[in-house]
């Protein structure tokens, strides 16, 4: 069985026009399905208090609303990442009109497994005393509806996605009790953790959305609403929408009994470009990316 990400994630969405929520959390006028190039109008830039990284020094996040930590990258064994050595990154010096001085700049090479991805964590993750990391923290985003951000690429971009683990599909997530799905008075596991095993139950499977109609009929049907969202060469912004998020179709695991993003207790999010299965067998799908000026959205 085919686990397109197992553990996570990448790339790029979609400007949109508005998407309401409702209290119940529900979409009130549907998903975010418009592009939009960059204008550079004020209201398309993200409020300070909403801002999450504009690269213009570094690849920090910005430091608001106890949110704290840096972008990475990561991927399957079998490729590498051309940019930034160690890093698998470079901060460019050219971002969108926003904020012109800088951007995350990612391109990978050979990732046939999976794919590759690049994210980051709410909360630094604090040393395990052994050359490792302890748990991630969690985040309450639930004031926000979702994630925006700029992106291109050096050309047209497919195969991509945008995930947003949290305690229930992050297997570094601090130990928790989970819910019994199907509603019992007892939690199927106690103190415990998500697995990455696309065969177990308890799999790590983030809630998410991926970019068009590749083929596979089952996300193609799940995530309809973005089917005509890519990224191309020229900047563009994103909308992602949390209601609009669900496990892969060809990666199930575990859930809670409401079966949806716990926005209370997000671990990361992530962009990944994933492997290119349309043959019937992962392939490497090498690809070169800028993003920018990712924000929450209210």
């Amino acid at each position: 069985m085919r686990s397109r990400i197992a553990k996570a994630l990448l790339a790029a969405g979609l400007a949109a026009v508005g998407c309401k929520s409702s209290s119940n959390g529900n979409p009130t006028d549907g998903p975010a399905t418009d592009t939009t190039s960059d204008t550079g109008t004020a209201a398309n830039c993200p409020a300070a208090e909403d801002l999450i990284s504009n690269f213009e020094v570094d690849n920090a996040l910005a430091p608001v609303d106890g949110r704290q930590g840096g972008w990475y990258t990561y991927g399957d064994t079998e490729g590498h990442f051309v940019t930034g050595g160690a890093n698998g990154y470079n901060i460019d010096g050219a971002g969108n009109s926003c904020s012109p001085n800088g951007s995350l700049h990612v391109q990978g090479a050979g990732f046939g497994m999976w794919g590759a991805a690049t994210g980051v964590d709410w909360k630094p993750r604090p040393s395990d005393g052994d050359g490792g990391y302890g748990d991630k923290g969690t985040y309450d985003a639930s004031k926000y509806r979702g994630i925006s951000f700029y992106a291109k690429a050096s050309t047209m971009l497919q195969g991509v996605q945008v995930a947003f683990p949290d305690l229930y599909t992050d297997g570094a997530a601090p130990a928790h009790d989970m819910p019994d799905p199907s509603g019992g008075a007892n939690p199927l596991c106690t103190a415990c953790r998500c697995i990455y095993n696309a065969a177990s139950e308890y799999n790590c499977s983030p809630y998410l959305v991926q970019f068009g109609l590749k083929g596979d009929a089952a996300a193609d049907v799940a995530f309809a609403s973005y089917g005509n969202v890519q990224i191309d060469t020229t900047w563009k912004r994103f909308q992602i929408y949390f209601t609009d998020t669900k496990q892969d179709p060809g990666n199930g695991g575990y859930h809670t009994m409401a079966n949806r993003l716990t926005v209370d207790k997000l671990t990361a999010m992530a962009i990944q470009v994933n492997a290119d299965y349309s043959t019937g067998a992962s392939e490497p799908r090498d690809f070169e990316l800028w993003i920018d000026d990712v924000a929450f959205i209210k």
